[in-house]
């Protein structure tokens, strides 16, 4: 992962499904720190934050493993500071939303709050009682979709908007369960600073 990052030339990383355990894994590499929770099981969840310590655009500060399926942490760049929450919620289980909450609140005065990472569901059209109370909370939150903030590539392998596809008998299936997510007022600030932090399934 971090080598295909450096390719890429992405500055900051949230990776999902690590399934990391013990705290056994490779702390620096390629310029990179790396970070990641203890997932709960060798075939499910875990998350890490890769990113580069030396930059001279931003500063990662204050990073925090709150569940085996989150963490936080600041982000200074210039003048704008975020409290950055990255997650991933598998499909059959909803308490990682109490953890996030508790994160949520944490955010600093004067920082602006962005919640990144696989929520596993669509949020334009919720299935079921477990999507609503995710889309709800969100809405609670005030955020706003940011991946709709930049142009897609367009082509016949590309068209639409997904981060999740996979070929089932003779169709493919596509969605969206990945998410850059922040307040609606900070839409024009995030331009510049999304080129450079994606998240990826491991």
């Amino acid at each position: 992962t971090c080598r295909a990052l450096d390719s890429m030339g992405v500055d900051i990383g949230f990776v999902q499904e690590t399934k990391l355990m013990g705290g056994i894994y490779t702390r620096r590499l390629r310029g990179y720190t790396i970070l990641a929770s203890d997932a709960p099981s060798a075939h499910q969840g875990g998350v890490a934050l890769i990113y580069r310590e030396q930059h001279d655009l931003y500063e990662v500060e204050e990073t925090k493993v709150w569940h085996p399926n989150l963490l936080s942490f600041q982000l200074v760049t210039g003048v704008d500071r975020y409290f950055v929450v990255g997650c991933y919620i598998p499909p059959s289980d909803l308490s990682v939303l109490e953890h996030i909450q508790t994160a949520w609140e944490q955010c600093p005065k004067g920082y602006k709050p962005m919640l990144i990472g696989d929520l596993n569901i669509n949020l334009d059209v919720p299935r079921d009682e477990r999507d609503e109370t995710i889309a709800e909370q969100c809405d609670d939150w005030g955020l706003s979709d940011m991946s709709r903030h930049f142009h897609t590539r367009h082509g016949r392998r590309t068209k639409g908007r997904w981060t999740w596809r996979m070929r089932r008998g003779r169709r493919w299936v596509s969605s969206q369960p990945d998410y850059f997510m922040a307040q609606e007022g900070d839409r024009r600030r995030l331009r510049p600073l999304t080129m450079t932090l994606i998240t990826v399934q491991w």
